[in-house]
């Protein structure tokens, strides 16, 4: 799912290409699994399947493709919001692991905001209401 040829204006070439997009993935991983408010939605997770999707995901939003599977995002997060009390309290905290993550990778504070946005982005997927059935 990396694209293979983003725009050279893209966020996913400004960050570096894939091996940027690799290394600020398992930094904020690190980060994720030691914020002790975070760690525990990770318990039962396969951490390494998450960071694939992650890195796929992020792939398509920093290449400007909106084209991803909003669905998929929202299903996956839905039994952690049913189940285990996933809420944006939560996703306010992941934002400022990801603004941390990306400092501590000295990710130049314009290209850090503009990344930060497309996180922030997919709340309104992940939080939205379940379809009536």
């Amino acid at each position: 799912m990396q694209p293979t040829d983003p725009p050279a204006s893209s966020l996913y070439a400004q960050l570096g290409g894939a091996a940027a997009l690799n290394a600020f993935v398992g930094a904020l991983y690190f980060n994720l699994l030691n914020s002790p408010q975070l760690s525990p939605f990770f318990a039962d997770a396969d951490v390494e399947r998450v960071m694939r999707h992650q890195r796929a995901l992020l792939a398509v939003l920093l290449t400007g493709d909106d084209g991803y599977d909003a669905t998929a995002l929202a299903a996956v997060h839905r039994p952690l919001i049913e189940q285990q009390g996933l809420r944006e309290r939560h996703f306010d905290i992941l934002l400022g692991i990801v603004e941390l993550t990306l400092d501590d990778l000295d990710v130049a504070p314009p290209l850090a905001d503009a990344i930060a946005e497309r996180f922030a982005a997919t709340r309104a997927v992940i939080f939205r209401p379940p379809p009536e059935k």
